[in-house]
């Protein structure tokens, strides 16, 4: 299976590779290559990527009047209570695209739900950024000047499993953000205390490690899941009691042999300290529910510029949590956001998307947001199971009603209710409905993303 990479704003392809040249096979990683040009020069920025992964770009010099930039959270856990919400349009007041007006969230353009998902958090990410960076330069008593637009890139986290170098498999794992390119230089106003070299660099040291945090915060605060980066990483290291160390030219040879650190991880760290940083890790790796890994800093002395690194070349954060705990509103747009718009059918394919109908336990860490019932403390009643309805060309089904039968061993299922469309163009679809049905035979109705859900 091959895929042609294309470019999006506000749903509508601008740029795309043309003929099989430009196609890419499924899951090969390549690099998305991102020049920024201005009078002082070209500036070329590249992030790895994967073929048929879906990512939301950031760019702005700025803060962005796109999303309101007093508002972090700028969708709550409940995403569907962000859906039909108007904004400006990013074409509005340029030739035909004057006046224009979009959804925040909408089906109804090829980002679909999961592309504008991703995209929101890009670009609240940078707006909460400037936002803090300009608090902080307030105190500090000094001006900022951007030369060039600053890149976020929000992708899903997949996991491929290769067979002679051929892509095999592809789990979505999670989200993860990638501060790619963020440039910034304080301008000291007269007045301000100390000297300007310090001022500078403490200026650089907070702006550094405000950014990193954010990092974990955007999903955190933005989807309700766990989330780390490498301030955090370092934060959980001392939280657990856990050896911090710092790596400089002059110590190095003795430190780094009492690391255990992956090989990759070595070879930046020593490449990183040969060009005078210094270098703060854990000495041993974190485990932090699904993920495992380090996050280590690594800080010019001289002006406070740092670069801020998750184990597995990420300069950025991720969520750590495995899918079953996540809000299905939020995670099944993004699990399914490399689908376009979904389809009307006919329905060709029926396939499991995820969960057994299992009971299973939970780590005390999720005791408080997943079992309110203190008498049956660690259990989650079910892990629902979801099926994805596909047509002949692979997209998502909407409106198919499907029968779900208990053959075998007793229960009964519970889906949500349906009812048939009332519009004369989609006759014989359905919509979902207020409300549940139990039983041992049930009908449910699937979803824009082409998913049913039922649990036991």
């Amino acid at each position: 299976v091959k895929v042609i990479p294309a470019i999006r704003l506000n749903g509508v392809i601008l740029s795309a590779s043309e003929g099989s040249q430009g196609s890419i096979g499924l899951g090969i990683k390549h690099l998305l290559r991102f020049d920024f040009i201005s009078p002082t020069g070209t500036k070329r920025v590249e992030s790895e990527v994967i073929a048929g992964n879906y990512y939301g770009l950031g760019v702005a010099a700025q803060r962005s009047s796109f999303l309101d930039p007093d508002s972090f959270v700028q969708c709550p856990n409940d995403v569907g209570g962000c859906i039909g919400q108007n904004i400006p349009s990013p074409l509005a007041g340029e030739g035909e695209g004057e006046g224009v007006v979009t959804s925040i969230l909408t089906d109804t353009d090829t980002d679909g739900l999961g592309g504008r998902l991703l995209y929101q958090r890009a670009v609240g990410y940078l707006n909460q950024l400037y936002a803090d960076e300009e608090e902080i330069s307030s105190y500090l008593g000094v001006r900022l000047i951007r030369s060039e637009p600053s890149l976020v890139i929000v992708g899903n986290e997949l996991e491929v499993t290769y067979l002679s170098g051929i892509p095999q498999t592809m789990e979505w794992k999670g989200v993860r953000i990638d501060a790619a390119s963020r440039s910034i230089t304080p301008v000291i106003l007269s007045g301000s205390e100390g000297s300007s070299g310090a001022v500078k660099s403490n200026f650089m040291l907070l702006s550094g490690y405000e950014s990193s945090s954010l990092e974990n915060l955007i999903f955190e605060k933005d989807f309700g899941v766990e989330s780390v980066s490498a301030v955090k990483a370092i934060q959980l290291a001392h939280a657990q009691g856990m050896e911090v160390v710092t790596i400089t030219q002059s110590n190095i040879d003795q430190v780094l042999t009492g690391l255990d650190i992956s090989d990759e991880v070595r070879e930046d760290v020593i490449n990183k300290v040969n060009q005078g940083l210094r270098l703060t890790i854990p000495a041993s790796p974190l485990t932090y529910f699904n993920w495992t890994g380090t996050g280590y800093v690594a800080l010019d002395p001289a002006t406070g510029d740092a670069g801020y690194f998750l184990s597995g070349k990420i300069a950025g954060g991720m969520t750590v949590w495995a899918i079953q705990y996540w809000d299905s509103k939020i995670s099944d747009p993004l699990v399914y956001s490399t689908s376009t718009k979904s389809s009307d059918g006919p329905a060709a394919n029926l396939v499991k998307a995820g969960g057994d109908l299992q009971l299973y336990t939970v780590g005390m860490d999720h005791l408080e947001k997943y079992q309110p019932d203190p008498s049956h403390p660690g259990i989650k009643p079910c892990n629902p199971l979801k099926v994805l309805v596909k047509d002949s060309a692979g997209i998502p089904v909407k409106g198919e009603m499907i029968t779900f039968e208990v053959m075998a061993g007793g229960g009964t299922l519970t889906v949500k209710n349906w009812k048939m469309d009332s519009d004369p163009k989609r006759s014989g679809r359905c919509v979902e409905d207020v409300g549940e049905t139990s039983g041992s035979v049930v009908s449910v109705c699937s979803d824009p993303n082409g998913v049913l859900i039922t649990r036991s």
